[in-house]
């Protein structure tokens, strides 16, 4: 490992051969890392092998759900490379800056939310496994559907986040949070 102390990114390990490294890897945010620290280490950062390929999951559930965490844009090919190698999956984008910046609207209905984006991440719409949003407020919100045709628009709900980590870890139904 070579230590990466530079200026810009944050301060890192890097592998020193390069064909240890995943070509999917970014540089780890703190974002990254507060999701990280909310299950057991064994299940971030771990390696699967499948069909010649490896490639490092964010977070491996108990039951090998991958949970892919991502702060800042994929392409949608990348989107349907990791999902196709990983298989059961599910996506947390962060979403923090977007809800701060008012770009984000929702109304609610019930047990259900309606939502419109301006200015939205479109690549988004197409993630085929669970997609969450996370605002940074301890709720996520899962998108149901994302239209990106005009307006960029859908539906969806909250969740708290928390839940939702005990639901992947233990494979029980999330609690319901009202934003």
């Amino acid at each position: 490992m070579l230590a990466k102390c530079g200026a810009i990114n944050i301060w890192h390990w890097a592998h020193v051969d390069t064909q240890e490294c995943d070509p999917w890897s970014e540089p780890e945010s703190e974002w990254h890392r507060k999701w990280k620290e909310l299950v057991p280490s064994h299940q971030t950062e771990v390696t699967i092998e499948k069909n010649g390929q490896r490639h490092r999951a964010d977070i491996e559930a108990t039951d090998g759900t991958v949970i892919e965490l991502q702060h800042s844009y994929i392409s949608p090919e990348e989107i349907h490379e990791r999902e196709a190698f990983y298989g059961d999956m599910l996506w947390i984008f962060d979403m923090r800056e977007v809800w701060e910046s008012g770009r984000f609207e929702i109304e609610e209905h019930g047990y259900w939310s309606k939502y419109r984006w301006k200015y939205p991440r479109k690549h988004i719409a197409f993630t085929t496994f669970p997609c969450f949003l996370d605002f940074g407020d301890a709720c996520l919100f899962q998108v149901v559907d994302m239209h990106i045709d005009g307006s960029c628009h859908g539906s969806g709900d909250f969740y708290e986040a928390q839940s939702l980590i005990t639901e992947w870890q233990r494979m029980i139904g999330p609690e319901r949070c009202r934003h």
